[in-house]
């Protein structure tokens, strides 16, 4: 569909939204299990547990900016360096 705004208030798109939800949420355990293990390979010493990890996947913030930062703070990943200013 074209224009969202002609479906957005239905009962179809809410059942669609709940459907996709639905995927989303039964991938998270194996999504935070992936990042843990993805943490592991990077030689980072994740200090978190999957249960907080499947809790940040299911965040709904606005901005995902602000949850990446969190997800790789919990996994352990060290801050960014700040960059040298360039002459």
């Amino acid at each position: 569909m074209d224009d969202v705004s002609l479906w957005i208030a239905t009962p179809e798109f809410d059942e669609a939204i709940g459907r996709k939800r639905a995927e989303l949420d039964a991938d998270v355990p194996a999504d935070a299990e992936g990042a843990l293990m993805w943490a592991s390979a990077a030689g980072v010493a994740a200090a978190a547990h999957q249960p907080r990890i499947e809790e940040l996947l299911r965040a709904q913030e606005t901005f995902v900016e602000e949850l990446f930062d969190a997800l790789l703070d919990e996994l352990g990943f060290p801050e960014a360096a700040p960059s040298a200013p360039q002459p």
